[in-house]
């Protein structure tokens, strides 16, 4: 891919450090639910909707990523990278005061979907920006920084938002969502990129040879690997953690959910080491490989009843994890050998992705049923 000169190194890490914010506070107003879920289900009146229950609120979220996965790469290609990443956080803020001024459920739920609508765009449209304006020697610390955002928005939405809520009712949290969203939304003002960064795939900005094929293949299965991944740290892991601790240790879940989030603190510490050694090493592939292989490992003792091993899962597989985004997301701007198809490559990744997000926990949750937490983490790693 050809890199335009018409910017600074510095003015390029600026305007990735606001794509990072807006990253940062999607993932917030994503986790700022489920903290909050026994105050606002009967505030709100949840328990009467029956089948439409409080768990929409968040797997919204990944059945929306999946669904705009492929027209948000178009429509990045098609109205620039800074049109798109604006209607993402417009997504944000007005989503989030829409929800605090809900009635009911039906129009929070509305308001979710909004929200979930610009998380799902901005899966594609922030890391199509970071490889625009980053150039490929320092893409694994870019991407590694992207890595922190999903923990570290999880970890300040969810302990953040219980707070402001807990003191003051649910509603302030949603506002101080919005107003978070507002706040780097206004940065946007700085986000000023000339016309061949912003529309990587227009032809009128760039020379494209068409003879060059974008590694279809190899993008496919990497974006494979992403979504198995998914299935087995967001189906297994995050979904059903916290209660295999409770149930197992007969932890209180206060101590289970922390023990749980501690990856999550483990990771922001180690994204961006895990970036800046890719850049150095100059390999994406090893750290994908490096993560599966390390993951195998960890989960094939991690859910036994024996806390040495839990404490040893939580911290090695933290090491592991830091791995894996900034190794998927730095390799496939590579493989996609094109501006054009930058885009469409991440979509990919976001598509195969969302949908190990969605299947996750769905297939999980019975086979721990019928076999157990130590046994259904062994076949979890079959696909691996």
């Amino acid at each position: 891919m050809s890199e335009t000169k018409s910017l600074s190194l510095g003015k390029r890490w600026f305007m990735a450090a606001i794509v990072l914010l807006i990253m940062f506070a999607a993932f917030a107003n994503q986790f700022k639910a489920p903290g909050l879920f026994k105050q606002l289900i009967p505030d709100i009146g949840f328990m009467n909707l029956g089948v439409i229950n409080v768990g929409w609120m968040m797997s919204m979220f990944s059945v929306l990523g999946l669904v705009f996965a492929f027209p948000a790469g178009f429509i990045v290609q098609t109205f620039g990278i800074k049109k798109t990443l604006v209607f993402t956080i417009c997504c944000l803020v007005v989503g989030s005061a829409i929800g605090a001024l809900a009635p009911n459920p039906y129009v929070l739920l509305f308001s979710r979907f909004i929200e979930g609508g610009g998380v799902g765009f901005l899966s594609v449209v922030a890391p199509s920006a970071l490889a625009v304006l980053i150039p490929g020697k320092q893409r694994g610390l870019v991407f590694g920084l992207q890595g922190i955002t999903f923990p570290l928005g999880t970890v300040i939405g969810m302990n953040f938002a219980t707070m402001i809520g807990t003191a003051c009712g649910w509603r302030v949290a949603w506002w101080a969502g919005a107003a978070l969203a507002l706040v780097i939304a206004i940065l946007l003002i700085f986000f000023k990129l000339p016309p061949e960064l912003d529309r990587p795939g227009a032809k009128e900005f760039h020379d494209i040879d068409e003879s060059i094929k974008p590694d279809w293949r190899s993008i496919i299965v990497v974006s494979v690997i992403y979504m198995l991944w998914q299935v087995i740290w967001v189906g297994a892991f995050n979904s059903f953690y916290s209660t295999f601790l409770q149930e197992t240790f007969a932890m209180a879940a206060t101590q289970a959910s922390f023990m749980t989030t501690l990856t999550s603190i483990i990771m922001i510490v180690l994204g961006a080491f895990t970036g800046i050694v890719s850049d150095k090493l100059g390999t994406r592939k090893m750290l994908i490989i490096f993560c599966m292989v390390g993951t195998a490992v960890m989960f094939s003792f991690g859910w036994q009843d024996n806390i040495a091993c839990v404490w040893i899962f939580l911290v090695g597989e933290s090491v592991f994890a830091s791995c894996i985004t900034t190794g998927v997301m730095s390799i496939v701007p590579g493989l996609a050998k094109r501006p054009d198809k930058v885009a469409l490559g991440m979509s990919t990744m976001a598509f195969f992705k969302c949908i190990g997000m969605v299947v996750g926990s769905a297939i999980y949750a019975p086979i721990v049923s019928a076999l157990g937490y130590a046994n259904a983490s062994l076949y979890v790693l079959v696909p691996i």
